[in-house]
């Protein structure tokens, strides 16, 4: 006999996609946690990470179920890098805080610059520089406000990173400041250098996008922000303005930087 090989086309793979795999959404999502289980994170907050980012593939993305069954392998290890990245992000942040609680407040001076050196030293080396730059005003934050900005610039940071280009010849550019605009107003901005293609594929680089742009925007809410966010001249800019919470609010309270109430179990040294 003889053996032939053909090629499938995107038609055909697109009818592979639509085929009923006998799966449910939730079956899929159990399937995942299996595969991603952490120490660190509880049960409950890891299946609420996963369906969070399998509706966003399936609602936004327009995935098929059936697809997703199928490159399960591959988004379970997506998902585990994510979710890893994360949990070294939460830990650089309570290192932080640790580091220049007051008893009231937070300095942001000192915060921020610190976040972004140890960062960049976990993600950048010799193949990946970074010119990265800060201007930070000598702002003081409660800490109700100094845990979603610590967050949201963690996220930002793991994003521009991730997408800024960088090569050993080509270093990529960051910079991140905080601003006071008017009294009781502040400005904060990641602005990177952007390649134009994801390296790793679509359905990478839309769980990446995907679950990165739902926790920024969940960090935004927190602080009680305006979120503002775009590319210009070959470089991602994201910017938020929001109100600057009255130090009195913090009296009397002290910064807790024990184990996260939601699940994450990320202790400060």
């Amino acid at each position: 006999g003889q053996i032939t090989e053909r090629a499938v086309g995107q038609a055909e793979q697109q009818n592979l996609d639509l085929v009923d795999t006998g799966w449910t959404p939730e079956q899929l999502c159990q399937w995942l946690e299996r595969k991603t289980r952490q120490p660190d994170v509880t049960q409950t907050i890891m299946l609420e990470f996963i369906r969070r980012a399998v509706a966003f593939l399936m609602e936004k993305r327009r995935f098929q179920l059936s697809a997703l069954v199928r490159w399960r392998f591959i988004l379970a290890k997506v998902l585990l890098q994510n979710l890893q990245e994360r949990i070294m992000s939460l830990a650089t942040v309570h290192r932080g805080l640790y580091q220049t609680s007051g008893l009231a407040d937070v300095r942001a001076r000192e915060l921020i610059p610190d976040i972004v050196r140890q960062i960049l030293s976990m993600s950048s080396g010799p193949e990946k520089p970074f010119d990265a730059h800060s201007d930070i005003d000598d702002l003081r934050l409660i800490p109700d406000q100094a845990v979603p900005l610590s967050l949201l610039l963690t996220e930002a940071l793991t994003n521009a990173i991730k997408y800024a280009g960088a090569t050993r010849d080509h270093p990529g550019k960051l910079t991140v400041r905080l601003k006071r605009s008017g009294g009781s107003d502040a400005v904060f901005e990641v602005i990177n250098s952007l390649r134009e293609r994801y390296p790793n594929g679509p359905l990478t680089a839309t769980v990446e996008t995907g679950i990165g742009s739902q926790l920024i925007t969940a960090f935004v809410q927190q602080l009680g922000g305006r979120l503002e966010c775009g590319v210009s001249e070959g470089e991602y800019h994201l910017r938020v303005l929001f109100g600057l919470s009255p130090l009195i609010l913090a009296e009397n309270r002290q910064v807790d930087v024990g184990p996260d109430p939601g699940g994450w179990n990320i202790s400060a040294p």
